[in-house]
């Protein structure tokens, strides 16, 4: 890191000759927060529509309405941030009352919080005008104040973090416009009509950390959709109608504290992966049809203080692991068809852990005497109980080893890969391995073992960077449980695949990757496409194919159109774009940089509707820029960098791509201004930009205000452009801003004062490579380390 591993704010300026620090960067006072007039008639308009004979609004008069109760202003601005006229006590006569939401609201155009919760509406449907509201990200209209149809216009508040809509009697299947809120970190829909089954769709909530749905009148199974949710801290799902068994996929869940799904119809087994919720202080799954035992893994829940399972139909024994709940404050198991005793030691924390087979930690100690451990990953694996060895999981149940991972998470660094002349076939004793990853260490340029055919119950197989070479073994067919296959071999380059028929008996296979081979004389490659009905991402990255040898090959049926990433990038493709790509249909990531392509855009690209990621940056591009890209409303991250673009109009796709996160066109021909007319292109209510790398193009003029739009910018660099004039002062509204490069352009005039506001900001540079200046200094102390020093 050099001059910037030094803790705190890291600040780097080059300045140039004209550029002058105004003094009141960073150092002026703030003026006292006074209301905005405009907002506060707006207020009293607002208040004027309602009945409070609760006197909660007996404060709202006076000039400053900042100072009144429920509204917070911003310090800076005035203008007013959140309204909260939340009743605290709804459920008795307490609240306010209107029959509308009146819309001298939408003169609060700053507005981020908006709660109404608990008040009396009588049952009118949610109003259509919060739709235009764009600034909010909290918004709570809770608890018997609205009725009808779940309203469209929600999708437009794509800011939201938090949305509370419980305790209403809204009607509908799931709001299917609640798609577009990927923000969202609290959803509550709990306590309505809603019906149906959850969308798929959910499982890109990534940030979601609260989910109640409860007491509505969803139905089918469950959707095993919660893998990608691992922030997710309360789950809750009761009082429906869903069906079908418990998605395993809970169980990965490690960040959750509460889940409850009583009261519906579920029935199948209590999964085992539960036990792995080492976070867990509730677990109510009472009143539905569960069978089978109880979970002995499920005394691992140190943390368990609520565990109801009563009013199903669980068998069998209670499990003495229940006693290592030191935790637990209520058990309730009654109304089972359970048998024996209740073990005397049942909540006090007496009962052993669950120890490993001992013929399989034999196994496990000779694969270790295999190996040479300089980097001491093995230390732990002494002691009876090969079960709480790292890198070991075993199951819950029956203590067989699951799960064998070695990955080493440095594969650069030599010094911490684990060693070995072979892979001891002592892991044929492992026979309920499920996953083995030996990734990123060294075998020395061994071949794979044939014996790894044999292990059939593997579902996961990483020996990607760990320096095996020669022919891949056809064995590996064998072993049709697959769902992940990485054969990664970009740093070595010392694998290959002569024939691909084998991979045809891996119907479950949902991940390939055969990067860093040579398979420019390999045969079936259709295989890949055509024979694996359930693969969905694909990676063939630099493996020396060319456009002749995937026409010979490439020819697709249906089945192609499962995937969803490809990545053939570092290849050898030249002229025209790959022509098969047309039929994968579902493709949500694409990935061509570094080959050698130069005709123009193919027309259909546009179908590929579903597309997030596109790269096709290091290639030779140089057509003018296809407008139907817009059309791709999904596209969240584009990169075209390392071309031969000259139409700077390309631009206008920053303002009408309302989805796109990043845009990289580094290095290209772009000549000419960027038009300030523009910015009434948009019909984006919000943007969610976050990095913007123009660096070396030959783009003109100054900056345009519309910048000023992208107020979830992290990362800008404009360098080694031939912008000029005085930079403007649009700074104030990048609030999110990490990373500034502004050099080697030929700005005059003032650094501009806003750039004193920007507190998240770590790494400036300015202008031009005269003086380098890395200083811990914050803001408002920079212009004096200036001075000092002949800026």
């Amino acid at each position: 890191m050099g001059i910037f591993s030094t803790a705190g704010l890291f600040l780097a300026v080059l300045l140039c000759n004209g550029i002058l620090l105004q003094s009141c960067l960073g150092s002026g006072s703030i003026p006292a927060i006074t209301c905005i007039e405009q907002e506060r008639q707006a207020l009293l308009k607002f208040k004027r529509s309602l009945t409070d004979t609760t006197r909660r609004l007996s404060s709202w008069t006076g000039e400053d309405c900042c100072n009144w109760k429920g509204i917070q202003c911003d310090g800076n601005t005035s203008h007013v941030l959140k309204l909260d006229l939340v009743s605290l006590d709804p459920f008795f006569a307490a609240t306010i009352e209107a029959n509308e939401v009146n819309p001298s609201l939408l003169e609060l155009k700053y507005l981020e919080h908006l709660d109404l919760s608990g008040n009396n509406f009588h049952d009118i449907p949610i109003t259509i005008f919060l739709g235009s509201m764009t600034s909010l990200r909290i918004l709570d209209l809770s608890i018997y104040s609205f009725a009808g149809e779940f309203p469209k216009f929600i999708e437009n508040l794509t800011a939201l973090r938090v949305l509370n809509l419980s305790f209403n009697d809204l009607n509908s299947s799931f709001p299917l416009y609640l798609e577009n809120l990927k923000s969202l970190e609290h959803l509550n829909l709990g306590c309505n009509s809603f019906t149906g089954n959850l969308p798929d769709w959910l499982r890109q909530f990534k940030r979601l950390k609260y989910l109640d749905l409860s007491r509505n009148s969803f139905s089918h199974p469950i959707p095993d959709l919660f893998v990608k949710l691992q922030l997710l801290k309360y789950l809750h799902l009761s009082w429906n109608s869903f069906s079908g068994s418990i998605p395993q996929s809970l169980g990965t869940l490690s960040a959750l504290e509460v889940l409850r799904i009583y009261v519906n119809q579920l029935n199948g087994t209590i999964p085992i992966s539960l036990g792995q919720l080492s976070s867990l202080k509730i677990l109510d799954i009472h009143n539905n049809q569960l069978t089978g035992t109880i979970p002995v893994s499920l005394g691992q829940l140190s943390s368990l203080k609520i565990l109801d399972i009563h009013d199903n139909q669980l068998t069998g024994t209670i499990p003495v692991s229940l006693g290592q709940l030191s935790s637990l404050k209520i058990l309730e198991i009654h109304d089972n068809q359970l048998t024996g005793t209740i073990p005397s030691c049942l909540g006090s924390g007496s009962i052993p852990a669950i120890t490993g087979i001992e013929q399989e930690r034999q196994a496990l100690l000779k694969f270790k005497r295999s190996l040479t451990d300089t980097t001491r990953r093995l230390s732990s694996w002494t002691g009876e109980d090969c079960c709480n060895w790292k890198g070991i999981q075993c199951d819950g149940n029956t203590s067989h080893v699951l799960k064998l991972d070695l990955a080493n998470e440095f594969p650069f660094d030599w010094e911490k890969k684990i060693e070995a002349n072979e892979v001891n076939p002592s892991l044929l004793e492992l026979k309920y391995l499920e996953h083995l990853d030996l990734s990123g260490n060294n075998f020395h340029d061994i071949p794979i073992p044939i014996f790894l055919g044999s292990m059939t119950s593997l579902r996961y197989l990483n020996l990607s960077n760990s320096n095996f070479s020669g022919r891949v073994p056809h064995h590996l067919g064998n072993v049709s449980n697959l769902m992940v296959l990485d054969l990664n071999c970009l740093y070595t380059r010392s694998l290959t695949i002569d024939d691909f028929t084998w991979v045809s008996r891996l119907s479950s296979l949902q991940y390939l990757d055969s990067s860093g081979m040579n398979l420019s004389r390999a045969l079936n490659l259709n295989v890949m496409l055509n024979m694996l009905p359930s693969l969905t991402e694909l990676r063939l990255s630099s493996c020396e194919l060319y456009s002749s040898l995937l026409v010979s090959h490439f020819y697709l049926n249906s089945t192609a159109s499962n995937i969803r990433k490809l990545d053939l990038s570092w290849n050898s493709f030249a002229g025209e774009f790959p022509k098969f790509i047309e039929n994968l249909t579902a493709l949500r990531v694409l990935e061509l940089s570094a080959n050698d392509l130069n005709s123009s855009f193919p027309l259909y690209l546009e179908n590929l509707t579903a597309l997030r990621v596109l790269d096709l940056s290091f290639n030779d591009l140089n057509s003018s820029f296809p407008l139907y890209l817009e059309n791709l409303k999904s596209l969240e991250h584009l990169n075209l960098g390392y071309n031969s673009f000259t139409d700077v109009g390309l631009l206008r796709l920053l303002l009408t791509q309302c989805t796109l996160k990043s845009l990289d066109m580094t290095s290209n021909q772009f000549k000419g201004q960027m038009s300030r007319s523009y910015g009434n292109l948009s019909g984006c209510t919000m943007y969610n930009l976050e990095m913007l790398i123009l660096h070396s193009n030959s783009i003109s003029g100054n900056l345009p205000d519309w910048l000023g739009q992208f107020n979830r910018l992290k990362y800008l660099d404009l360098s080694g452009n031939s912008f000029s004039l005085p930079i403007p002062d649009l700074f104030v509204k990048l609030q999110l801003l990490k990373y500034l490069d502004l050099s080697h352009n030929s700005f005059s005039g003032f650094i501009p004062q806003s750039l004193g506001t920007l507190s998240a900001l770590e790494f400036v540079v300015m202008v031009k490579d005269k003086v380098l200046l890395a200083i811990a200094l914050g803001v408002a102390r920079l212009k004096n380390y200036i001075d000092q020093f002949g800026g």
